[in-house]
């Protein structure tokens, strides 16, 4: 995911370091249905560049099925395509 959405980070034993300073790039994310990539891409995606595609977005439903609920609430534009 960091990769992807193009954050420089190092890993030093069992530290990580991510480096700020730039929007993010616009995206695709395989969440590999894990509830927590979901969360984490929604959240980094606020501050993309452009578009950021969350595949396997409804495995958010195992711990926070109004996750997304919530987001629109705040203003937040999700859009979801099957």
């Amino acid at each position: 995911m960091l990769n992807n959405l193009g954050i420089r980070y190092s890993v030093a034993d069992d530290v990580l370091i991510v480096e700020g300073g730039k929007a993010f790039a616009s995206c695709a994310i395989d969440t590999h249905n894990d509830h927590r990539i979901v969360m984490a891409a929604a959240i980094a995606a606020l501050n993309a560049a452009g578009p950021v595609i969350i595949e396997g977005a409804e495995a958010v439903n195992k711990s926070y099925p109004a996750f997304f609920d919530d987001l629109l609430s705040l203003g937040v534009n999700c859009q979801f395509v099957n």
